[in-house]
């Protein structure tokens, strides 16, 4: 703890002064001179306390004895285990800018876009729990001085004939690369630090301790390396770029100008970012909502209450299903079809949905997880935004998913939605049904195939209402009864395997917006619980 020298009082890290503030007499000091009274030598590491999670075994670096109740990362109110340790200096640190006050307004707000959202995130206690860490990340620079040499060819027109000439360009490099960053900790989701983007590292100040009075740290537990190579490849790519535009290159069309072998200098520095955290635990799962502290960016995870969902969708479908009574008028064989149709739709949401848990529960795209894995593969695409973990995410998912599909499938899909429109003319009942059922075994098979992918046994209850649905649909349509039960009893069944699908797309929407929990071993690394 930092006492004050007036009254010996507990300092800590004013936002708003931007120094340190004693709580009792309000004097402010630079945090600078403070940690120069306590440390007499500048050394490279400093003595603190390590606090772990004996559930999860995250780490964080804190002076603040009331953070061994709770930890910031799963949730638990468990009691935190404590242990000195002497920590290597971060070079550099942001500090906050943005206060609990900010934050908690921030989220507030998102809130009142956040209609389906369970109860539990809008109570005031639960706002409160927004806690203020400094998360670890590493940032790359890249020197480069070197001379080069490219080929190139450069084309003129003369009379009746065309001349290339081909030269070899000869140009002295002195190039500059800096500013990436990646986050240094194994406990904090690349996904939610590329979403809480961009800090202003020229903002940023060289560490001292006295910023962390009163806040959190996190371990760095990411080595270095890790993130090399990504930075360094994006360092190429833009000084590359910035090379072939140069007015010495841009006149030439350039041999494999995508393929400039640039060899660097590069240097790693450890810098401090600030972040506003909250988690949310249910059983197995949790859930973060994350404010960038400089900038005051929210980022959360939403998941929807069912309840509210169904209400709100059976509300909308009443008016909507009157008015198409009055206006559409479809004959037996092709309500029995537009059900089915409807069936597909449902299969493929959720074909994609349980692509999405496999994908972010695998965790193979968050290097700081894999850091001992040596066959992963270099991260090309960062995750943009925080539109995944809004709850506006679930309608983009519902209506934007065609988007995500390969050209057959959107052809698929495309055809079949200039079928809804025109069926009612009644030139395509014919011929579109057994069109339509191709369909609903391609949605069928696209879920049966992501649900054998999880270890875990899943539920095939979708799957197999969804079979019957259409075996059923299938045989009244073949058979073209003349009673109009068949035609009831096999649309009523689509549209019931339809809302069972859309139960289980909710349900398992929830389960991708709350992670699951992992288990943190001594080394940084991660393990399922």
């Amino acid at each position: 703890m930092f006492e004050c020298p007036n009254c010996a009082h507990n300092l800590k890290f004013d936002i708003k002064a931007q120094q340190m503030k004693c709580d009792a007499c309000e004097s402010l000091f630079d945090p600078y001179v403070i940690e120069m009274d306590r440390y007499a030598e500048n050394s490279e590491y400093f003595e603190t306390n390590i606090f772990t999670c004996p559930q999860c075994g995250g780490q964080i670096i804190s002076e603040d004895t009331e953070i061994a109740t709770f930890c910031l990362f799963c949730g638990s109110a468990t009691i935190l285990t404590e242990h000195l340790s002497q920590e290597k200096r971060p070079d550099y640190i942001i500090p906050f800018q943005k206060t609990k006050e900010d934050c908690i307004k921030a989220y507030k707000k998102m809130m009142k876009k956040a209609f389906f959202v369970p109860k539990e995130f809008k109570d005031e206690k639960f706002i409160d729990g927004f806690k203020g860490v400094y998360i670890p990340y590493w940032t790359y620079n890249f020197h480069a001085k070197e001379k080069m040499c490219l080929k190139g060819t450069l084309t003129k027109q003369e009379r009746d004939r065309v001349l290339t000439e081909k030269y070899n360009i000869f140009a002295d490099v002195d190039a500059e690369f800096k500013g990436d960053y990646y986050d240094a900790s194994a406990s904090f989701y690349d996904e939610i630090s590329y979403a809480l983007a961009p800090y202003d590292l020229s903002k940023s100040k060289k560490f001292t301790t006295g910023f962390l009075s009163g806040y959190y740290a996190n371990c760095a537990e990411v080595d270095e390396f890790i993130y090399l190579s990504d930075s360094e490849e994006l360092a190429k790519k833009e000084i590359s770029q910035k090379i072939t535009q140069d007015n010495a290159f841009s006149r030439y069309e350039l041999y494999d100008k995508d393929k400039i072998e640039i060899n660097f200098v590069s240097r790693a520095e450890k810098v401090l970012f600030p972040v506003w955290l909250m988690s949310y635990r249910n059983k197995d799962r949790v859930a973060y909502a994350a404010v960038n502290g400089q900038t005051g960016k929210i980022v959360a995870d939403f998941p929807v209450d069912t309840k509210k969902f169904l209400l709100s969708s059976l509300l909308l479908a009443l008016p909507i299903f009157a008015l198409l009574n009055f206006i559409v008028v479809l004959t037996k064989a092709e309500v029995v079809a537009l059900g089915l149709f409807w069936l597909f739709l449902s299969l493929m949401m959720y074909a994609l949905e349980l692509y999405d848990i496999y994908e972010k529960e695998s965790m193979y795209t968050d290097k700081g997880i894999f850091r001992q894995t040596d066959s992963l593969k270099t991260i090309k695409n960062r995750l943009k935004g925080a539109g995944d973990f809004l709850p506006g995410a679930l309608f983009l998912r519902i209506f934007g998913f065609f988007f995500r599909m390969n050209w057959i499938y959107k052809m698929i899909f495309i055809i079949g939605f200039i079928w809804c429109g025109i069926v009612h003319y009644r030139f395509l009942d014919i011929t579109i049904w057994p069109f339509i059922i191709v369909l609903d075994i391609c949605g069928l098979c696209s879920v049966g195939g992501q649900l054998m992918k999880f270890k875990q046994t899943k539920n095939y209850l979708a799957v197999i209402l969804s079979t019957v649905a259409l075996i059923i649909s299938s045989i009244v349509l073949l058979l073209n009864p003349i009673q109009v039960l068949g035609y009831h009893c096999a649309t009523g069944l689509s549209l019931f395997a339809l809302a069972v699908n859309f139960i289980f797309i909710i349900k398992d929407y929830n389960g991708l917006a709350m992670r699951k929990l992992f288990r943190f071993n001594s080394e940084g690394g991660r393990d399922f619980e």
